[in-house]
């Protein structure tokens, strides 16, 4: 249902009630700018719903942001230093 309710949202609505206004005698010479900002959002708004009702692609997602909040941890690394006999 939100895959579809965004299209809807930013797209067919504005686009719809630009495109009819002039049929019913509405001027909105001056709000067609909120239907260009609606229209260069989709792209942006599009893909979160891909994001979070994928599993795959969500927890890709919050796995990123939990490894870059978590950046002070503390990973045990064991050193062996090999000196050579000289003769």
């Amino acid at each position: 249902m939100f895959q579809t309710l965004i299209p809807i949202t930013f797209l067919f609505f504005p686009i719809g009630i630009l495109f009819s206004a002039p049929l019913f005698g509405f001027d909105l010479e001056r709000w067609s700018y909120f239907v260009t900002f609606f229209y260069s959002f989709y792209p942006v708004v599009d893909p979160i719903s891909a994001i979070f009702f994928i599993d795959e692609y969500r927890t890709a997602f919050l796995n990123f942001f939990r490894r870059t909040l978590n950046r002070n941890q503390v990973t045990p690394v064991k050193s062996i230093d090999i000196v050579p006999e000289l003769p």
